[in-house]
């Protein structure tokens, strides 16, 4: 085998590995919850952008800090002067000129001792930063309920689109027994009829579950990034929510644990020291530093160059009298923040109540509407059994069996949603307490 063929073959070899790998990544499937949420998190565009901002508030309190450290400060000045001496008492000067190069070199080393601008607006950039922690911890429990919902809804949506089916099939069968019927002179053509609408009806009815169920499947994988095929439902297995307690108790855990009421406070927080900040702009800052200077001049009119060096130790106030009006403003722009940021914790505040009461309450009816479609599940499937039975028999017709069977299959369609929807209030009433975890969704399989 020659070089060529073999750098052919090598070639050939790389190229069927790329295109393998990447049959592989558009054909994935997320077969389980715990994949679904590791792909989430390294596809869903808002946590990756919640991410980024966490990642770049680091450096708000470097930022912040490094105007309180000593600055080094080096400064040069090469300046040439051209001259005339225009009058002088010294007849030796009269008329004289003199064209030179002056250079002037400072290196200056200084330090704040006291900046209350400076310093309360440090102490906001801490804070600053855990509002941003906040936030990302926030936007991670949006993106669990987020991917909840979507997979929740779209067993929902399996199920109505199971019903919609049962009921294309069952009229179906019924339409043509129905047009049998007519054909023998058995039934009037409005039976039919009425049999062929109910039959294009259902045969809508599934075209907009379909529709339905494509939609939701498409915003599921929207934010995992795969296509998403659970090998267990979600809604198969029932288990009533054990942590219920008392509005108080879920209250109580909300002001420890919730990222919108603790982002709230610190926001407010922030805006007071932000106010501060502002105030404090017209106070007098006192620095401590030290210099080196060196001067050089090349003047010969006057008695020739000189260079000189030296160094000092000083104390520098310094106080801004008048600014036109800018310190007042902005200090009147932070009260008015601050005022905005104890509205929102107050507003944060009614909603979370508002909604940890509403989902508790929605809890404690949902359970009991599992139950009694449970019972009406178990009632539906013994009522078509028996009417299969009968039907064999020959002591009902079709339509009697049709309709016990469509009854058993809509109660199987309306217990899915009541369990999704049971779960759904359970993981939002976790998410506003802000204890949602990847783990509350693993329990849903």
């Amino acid at each position: 085998m020659t070089k060529s063929e073999r750098m052919e073959g090598w070639f050939r070899w790389i190229i069927f590995v790329i295109g393998l790998t990447l049959w592989v990544q558009a054909n994935a499937v997320v077969v389980d919850v715990v994949g679904a949420i590791s792909s989430a998190e390294k596809y869903d565009a808002h946590y990756l952008r919640a991410q980024s901002v966490f990642e770049q508030s680091s450096y708000l309190d470097d930022e912040a800090r490094a105007v309180l450290e000593p600055q080094l400060m080096l400064t040069h000045y090469q300046r040439v002067t051209d001259q005339t001496v225009v009058e002088s008492e010294n007849a030796v000067y009269q008329g004289g000129e003199s064209d030179f190069v002056s250079r002037t070199s400072l290196l200056r080393l200084e330090q704040v001792v006291y900046d209350r601008q400076s310093w309360q607006w440090y102490l906001r950039a801490g804070v600053e930063q855990k509002v941003f922690a906040q936030d990302l911890r926030a936007e991670y429990q949006n993106l669990l309920l987020r991917l909840a919902e979507g997979l929740l809804h779209r067993e929902m949506a399996v199920a109505d689109l199971r019903l919609a089916t049962s009921d294309v099939e069952a009229l179906a069968r019924l339409a043509l027994l129905q047009s049998k019927r007519f054909e023998q002179g058995e039934a009037a053509r409005v039976d039919y009829l009425d049999a062929q609408a109910g039959l294009d009806n259902a045969r809508a009815r599934k075209s907009e579950a379909q529709q339905k169920l494509n939609e939701t499947q498409r915003r599921v994988e929207m934010i995992v990034g795969d296509r998403v095929k659970l090998e267990l439902s979600l809604t198969d297995d029932w288990v009533a929510f054990d942590s219920l307690g008392t509005s108080e108790e879920w209250w109580q855990q909300a002001l420890a644990s919730s990222p919108q009421l603790l982002s709230a406070e610190l926001r407010r927080e922030m805006a007071k020291l932000g106010h501060k900040s502002a105030r404090s702009a017209n106070k007098p800052r006192l620095y401590l530093g030290a210099e080196y200077n060196r001067d050089a001049k090349d003047d010969t009119l006057f008695g020739g160059g000189a260079t000189i060096e030296g160094s000092s130790v000083y104390l520098r106030a310094h106080w801004d009298i008048y600014s036109g009006g800018a310190s007042l403003r902005r200090a009147q722009r932070a009260a008015g923040e601050l005022r905005t940021a104890q509205l929102e914790r107050e507003l944060a505040e009614r909603d979370v109540k508002q909604l940890l009461d509403l989902h508790l309450d929605k809890l404690s009816s949902g359970a009991d509407q599992i139950r009694g479609y449970q019972s009406a599940v178990a009632a539906g499937n013994e009522l078509a059994a028996l009417r299969k039975g009968q039907l064999d028999a020959g002591t009902v017709d079709e339509l009697k069996y049709f309709q016990a069977l469509r009854s058993s299959v809509e109660s199987q369609a309306r217990l899915v949603k009541a369990v999704g929807n049971y779960q759904l209030t359970a993981l939002r009433l976790l998410h506003v307490a802000g204890v949602l975890t990847a783990q509350d969704l693993q329990r849903l399989q």
